[in-house]
């Protein structure tokens, strides 16, 4: 019987297992360490009452200890027959109070020792958790501001275009059509005239991702090393060389979107003038560098990649003035 046959089952299954439950902790991990801090704080508590209950003990232990060592250094001792003890000396006596003062500093340590250890690992934990959710909290309210500003630009401008009802279908996730009349030529060679509908609005979920795929960009390669060198060197490009060495650049997210070969034929008109004024200025309070957030999809405690698919997020800062104004409706 081959051994490593009924191993490797097995050992795959306990790694799935331990990674489905390290990415289950890694989601919820600061409500985790909130709880746990908590809990332990209650321990520390209780560990610390337990404790104080034994301190008159050891007190009275130490000054009964101290008592006996001032009584040999008097020579008020006396053996079993009734003879006193000879006294001991001054260096003997010193010797033997540090001693007494060593021992019950020790039971103090051994009574508290355990709570403060714990008191402190809790108190790191609740502090730890929650900086992790104010973070989580920060980010959430960034972006939620940020697309509330992305709603209000495409609301002025659909409605601008299309109307409020056309809006309303919009903000329901309708996709919007226009109809063109056109002529086509039949197999006969006679030329008609068709009506089509054209999309001219689609809803976006997260408009700074998008997925650099083959549908979506002209530079796109099947070689996913080859993609995320190019991508890299974009980023470093509109970074170092155009961003940081200008203080008065203003960089639009439609600017290296075109520079990439993005097929803008795949998004519509009010997407696109909102790409076209959004992006990054120095007089903007933002991060004051391009980001493009590259990501894969990836099992992180496995370390193993999902799939060829790579995304990449844009850290864009707000609208840019000067192309607001610059910019109309294609």
């Amino acid at each position: 019987m081959n051994v490593l046959k009924i191993f490797k089952p097995v050992a795959k299954a306990v790694a799935k297992s331990t990674a489905t439950i390290m990415t289950k902790f890694k989601a919820n991990e600061p409500e985790i360490m909130v709880v746990g801090g908590a809990l332990g704080v209650v321990v520390a508590t209780g560990l610390a009452i337990k404790g104080t209950l034994k301190v008159q003990k050891t007190m009275d232990d130490a000054r009964d200890k101290m008592v006996a060592a001032e009584a040999q250094h008097d020579g008020t001792v006396m053996d079993p027959n009734g003879n006193q003890i000879a006294p001991i000396s001054d260096s003997e006596f010193r010797k033997l109070v540090a001693k007494v003062r060593s021992e019950t500093i020790w039971e103090f340590i051994k009574l508290y020792g355990w709570s403060a250890l714990i008191m402190v690992l809790s108190l790191f934990t609740l502090v730890k958790g929650h900086w992790i959710l104010k973070e989580r909290y920060i980010l959430t309210a960034t972006s939620l501001k940020g697309m509330e500003e992305f709603v209000r630009f495409l609301k002025k401008n659909v409605v601008e275009d299309a109307g409020e009802e056309k809006w309303k279908e919009y903000s329901q996730g309708k996709v919007l059509e226009e109809k063109f009349e056109t002529e086509v030529k039949r197999d006969d060679g006679a030329v008609v005239k068709k009506t089509i509908n054209v999309p001219i609005c689609k809803p976006h979920e997260n408009p700074w991702q998008f997925e650099y795929c083959e549908e979506m960009f002209d530079s796109w390669q099947p070689n996913v090393e080859t993609n995320l060198q190019f991508l890299q060197g974009v980023e470093d490009f509109f970074d170092k060389h155009k961003y940081q060495t200008d203080k008065k650049a203003e960089i639009s997210m439609y600017e290296i979107l075109d520079y990439m070969g993005f097929k803008w034929d795949k998004v519509d008109k009010h997407y696109r003038k909102w790409l076209r004024t959004n992006g990054w200025a120095h007089d903007i309070n933002g991060d004051g560098f391009i980001s493009m957030g590259l990501w894969m999809p990836i099992n992180q405690p496995a370390r193993r990649r999902l799939s060829d698919k790579v995304f990449f997020e844009f850290n864009a800062e707000g609208f840019l003035d000067e192309l607001v104004n610059k910019y109309t409706l294609e």
